[in-house]
């Protein structure tokens, strides 16, 4: 009779002693003992035998299930060293007993009568309670040291977790990362670069991963918003809160709480926009002689500062206040045609039932596309567990892309799903926004009155002679008749004109 031989350490500490060597050679007397030729010898070091995703173990099972016809038992030091959960246990242990191979212990009195399966029940279970009993004391002591400021964990970047046994604090800056991290939350904090931006300029400066590559986006807004940077650890899993770390925090808390201000902020973080919060029109306001955009500047006076608008190609000047008056006036004037608003709902309602179709059905077709990746991955579990027509190695390629597909596949399912909108919701805020135009100019911050403006006069507005010149509005908007006039009427786009009133 054959047997293969299945030892395992649980620490790398313990792969330099004698603990593999001495498992194996137990082991071998107990094959000389009972009758069995050793086919074949199977270790992991450094292996937790909480999961049965261990190297040589999954190798193990492999060979038996490949050579079941010669190897007749499974022999191990004792039952820990097979798995210290009776869960897994019995489950590997039926999987090897189904194809007759049978499970033996070197130091341990287990065997097939009632008395030795008891036994063997008993020693798994001792096992689990061991381990579970590591884990909770582990818990405890974790706890304990958090609640002294410890960090109980691998190392944030930007830090090295330091020597605690020779009077060290748990984290110590890391001399090359540190000041970049800290210099990336004092630009994003300044609001005058977008995160991106950010990451690119930190990156050029050399913050990098701890394996040496470029940070990701994901992985850098992770960084920013990390608090441990402040000093302070978030112990809420223990349920302790938070608590002040032993160690020199990075950033200060204002400059932390500013950082995350910033980044609250619509896109993330404040552009740098051309256009100066103190001349909203800027840029958006065309020249009506030369179509050159105006700029705004600030003109000193004896006694104060005057703001203007002006072209820096022609003569063209005009008081900020009184451009930005005329422009309100303008918004005033905007309102929805009577013959217009039943076509402009129609339309825009077909268009949004359109696009609710086209989400519906893109999103069907994904979950469909999903629910036949994982039926192709229960398959390929089937294929390597139980008709054994896969290796291992392929089956952990295979799984692993069919999981990434998943996904991904998943992700733009939810995508598609959020673009199926509400068409009465949709019209109402239409509605409140065409008929209050000018107020909500008057109230919004620069860049959103900037976007305002954009929707409202997608092509911008001329000015010229001390008024608006025709401009293209959106088509929920015309003007109101005899307001300007009859050559400076506002223009619909064309491709669709509504009957003129008499």
């Amino acid at each position: 009779m054959k047997a293969v031989i299945y030892c395992r350490v649980s620490t790398k500490e313990q792969v330099n002693n004698l603990s593999l060597p001495t498992q194996l050679r137990e082991c071998q007397r107990y094959c000389e003992q009972h009758g069995y030729e050793v086919d074949k010898v199977f270790e992991d070091a450094g292996e937790s035998a909480k999961t049965t995703d261990r190297p040589d173990f999954l190798r193990m099972l492999e060979y038996c299930a490949a050579n079941k016809k010669r190897v007749r038992a499974v022999v191990v030091y004792n039952l820990t060293r097979f798995s210290r959960n009776a869960y897994d246990h019995a489950t590997v242990r039926a999987l090897l007993n189904g194809i007759g191979i049978l499970v033996r212990s070197a130091t341990e009195a287990i065997s097939d009568d009632p008395t030795g399966k008891l036994m063997e029940n008993v020693l798994a279970a001792f096992g689990q309670f061991d381990n579970d009993a590591k884990s909770e004391r582990s818990k405890v002591g974790m706890k304990a040291a958090l609640s002294r400021g410890r960090w109980t964990w691998r190392a944030p970047l930007g830090y090295t977790n330091g020597h605690v046994d020779r009077g060290e604090p748990s984290l110590v800056p890391d001399p090359i990362r540190a000041p970049l991290i800290r210099q990336a939350f004092e630009m994003v904090a300044r609001r005058t670069s977008t995160v991106a931006s950010v990451l690119r300029q930190v990156t050029a400066l050399g913050l990098t991963s701890r394996t040496g590559l470029p940070l990701t986006s994901q992985s850098f807004r992770n960084l920013i918003t990390g608090s441990m940077y402040t000093g302070m650890i978030d112990a809420s899993s223990c349920g302790l809160g938070a608590v002040r770390g032993d160690y020199e925090p990075l950033v200060a808390a204002t400059l932390f709480e500013e950082a995350q201000a910033a980044l609250r902020r619509p896109g993330g973080s404040k552009r740098h926009f051309r256009d100066n919060a103190d001349f909203p029109l800027r840029r958006f306001v065309k020249c009506g002689r030369c179509d050159a955009p105006l700029t705004g500047s600030h003109s000193t006076g004896r006694t104060a500062r005057y703001a203007y608008y002006h072209c820096n190609s022609c003569s063209v000047r005009v008081k900020k206040a009184e451009l930005e008056e005329k422009f309100v006036l303008l918004l005033d004037s905007l309102m929805p045609r009577p013959e217009f608003i039943d076509v402009f709902r129609t339309m825009i309602t077909n268009v949004l039932a359109d696009r609710q179709t086209e989400a519906t059905s893109i999103m069907n077709a994904l979950l469909a596309r999903a629910d036949a990746l994982r039926l192709r991955e229960r398959r390929l579990v089937e294929a390597f567990v139980y008709e054994r027509a896969i290796d291992k190695e392929t089956y952990d390629f295979q799984r692993d892309a069919i999981r990434r597909d998943i996904a991904m596949t998943t992700i733009e399912a939810n995508d598609a799903k959020m673009t199926m909108v509400d068409t009465d919701g949709i019209m109402a805020f239409a509605n409140f926004v065409i008929t209050n135009a000018s107020r909500l100019w008057l109230d919004a911050v620069p860049q959103h009155k900037i976007r305002l403006q954009a929707t409202l006069f997608p092509e911008g507005l001329r000015f010229e002679d001390g008024a608006f010149r025709t401009a293209v509005t959106c088509l929920a908007f015309c003007q109101l008749d005899g307001f300007f006039a009859e050559k400076e009427r506002m223009a619909s786009p064309s491709g669709f004109e509504p009957e003129s009133r008499p």
